[in-house]
């Protein structure tokens, strides 16, 4: 195993997990090089997993980056399938502005997350669902067609947040747009061609250069320049916010646009449970001097977070989980059960040693009233508490 680099040249490994869709529980992680790309882990991945965990459907959980062309063309000579979203390329965009809104049918689909947000801001989905057919190499050097099932989708939320950004990117863009017009022809910038490259700075950073037509000419012998905003481009990029692609090897009749946003929809707890591993397991950067204990810390990890995991789902599959239980969270305040907030409740317990005429007597202290109901929660007797002296 070679490290890598991350942020501020720290020396890195990479660290693959695989959760299951109920609850995610980590049930399959793995260490690779820390140069190794994202892309190259997820055909090799899928493989290792065919055999012993019998599974031949994915849900790719990440950039758009994963569905790259190799791995489209990987994925029917490894057997197995997946729902994934699609990279954004000018292509997609034209075909998603050609659907008409009449065909963009509602999809009733929530997410957990979006469930505990004020029912007066629902989030709302429209999908299109389509076939297409791409090429596939076969074993003998030629190809056949794949039947593969994409479907657009628009979600309100994420509409209102791109035209939140870019508002904002706009509006600091213009006065700092403004400042410059003004100074043309000064000493700070003596030249169109300055002024003119100092706006593209501007804009480029804040993906505001498209909507953007910068002019620039002379009048009574002093340079001006011009920056307007183009109406129909500002018209096109709202059109396309909110909108993703989601790609998938499934049949018709199996890849109804519902159910792949649903199942697209449970991202968030893998990407929790990597926060899991930074933050409530205060995972610490480690210094290591082989391969062995790089494989050996990721496994403990891997252990740690499984049980972490479980830990969570248990509590949140008994009946009424996800109400709001009182004192979970610091100054009693009432919050659902996380894996965070229960191992918090529970970390407070103290064991007394005490030696008496040479003998040693252990005794534990009383569980609280809450640690009581976290253990009724997870349906774990008291009495197990009561064993930790022996």
């Amino acid at each position: 195993m070679r490290h890598g680099y991350g942020g501020g040249h720290h020396k890195q490994v990479r660290y693959l997990q695989v959760t299951t869709d109920d609850g995610a529980a980590p049930i399959w992680d793995q260490a690779w090089d820390g140069a190794t790309t994202d892309v190259a882990t997820v055909i090799a991945t899928m493989h290792a997993l065919c055999e012993p965990a019998h599974c031949t459907d994915f849900v790719l959980v990440g950039d758009s980056k994963l569905l790259s062309a190799a791995n489209r063309q990987a994925v029917p000579r490894a057997g197995v399938g997946y729902p994934a979203p699609v990279p954004r390329t000018p292509d997609l965009a034209a075909a998603f502005l050609a659907i008409p809104s009449e065909q963009l049918v509602a999809l009733d689909s929530v997410s957990p997350r979006e469930a505990t947000q004020p029912p007066e801001e629902p989030t709302t989905y429209h999908g299109f669902a389509h076939p297409i057919t791409v090429g596939a190499p076969t074993g003998d050097g030629g190809e056949r067609g794949q039947e593969l099932q994409r479907v657009f989708v628009v979600s309100s939320a994420d509409r209102a947040a791109c035209r939140r950004n870019r508002a904002r990117q706009r509006e600091r863009a213009e006065a700092e747009r403004a400042r410059i017009v003004g100074r043309v022809g000064s000493r700070w910038y003596p030249t169109a061609e300055r002024a003119q490259a100092k706006i593209a700075a501007i804009l480029e950073p804040r993906h505001l250069t498209g909507l953007y037509r910068v002019q620039w000419g002379e009048q009574d012998g002093r340079p001006t320049v011009r920056c307007e905003l183009v109406g129909a481009a500002l018209a096109r990029a709202e059109a396309l916010d909110g909108h993703h692609v989601l790609e998938t090897t499934r049949p018709a009749a199996a890849a109804a646009a519902r159910a792949l946003l649903a199942e697209w929809n449970g991202q968030w707890q893998i990407e929790q449970r990597h926060r899991g591993a930074k933050g409530p397991l205060r995972i610490r950067p480690l210094c290591v001097t082989s391969n062995q204990r790089i494989v050996g810390s990721i496994t403990i990890l891997g252990i740690a977070l499984l049980v972490f995991s479980l830990t969570e789902r248990e509590a949140r599959r008994t009946p009424g989980a996800g109400v709001k239980r009182p004192g979970l969270l610091a100054g009693q305040v009432a919050a659902r059960p996380t894996g965070e907030n229960l191992l918090k409740v529970l970390q407070e317990s103290a064991l007394v040693q005490v030696v008496i005429a040479g003998a040693r007597h252990r005794r534990v202290a009383a569980l609280s009233p809450l640690q009581q109901r976290v253990l009724a929660l997870l349906h774990v007797p008291a009495t197990v508490h009561a064993r930790l002296t022996t």
